[in-house]
């Protein structure tokens, strides 16, 4: 996956993902993601990298929109966008 802050990409989760990836990426990631930070040691995933990510779909403004963290080793790119 090319992380460059600020594009907007399309996620899948993996099929040994957690119920939280799966979750995150079918509620908010229907139109794609911002990437947003990069973390390639998060404590919160054990020190594995990790995406902040900011969901792109919906009428509210972006301060708005969900926010979160996944972890990288969860997540796949989906090259329709």
């Amino acid at each position: 996956m090319n992380i460059i802050m600020g594009n907007t990409i399309k996620l899948h989760a993996l099929p040994d993902a957690c119920m939280r990836t799966k979750n995150c990426i079918e509620e908010y990631g229907e139109e794609g993601f911002e990437i947003v930070s990069f973390n390639p040691h998060s404590q919160r995933f054990g020190g594995t990298p990790a995406i902040l990510l900011r969901g792109v779909g919906g009428m509210e403004s972006r301060f708005k929109k969900w926010m979160g963290w996944l972890p990288l080793l969860e997540i796949g790119e989906t090259n329709d966008i």
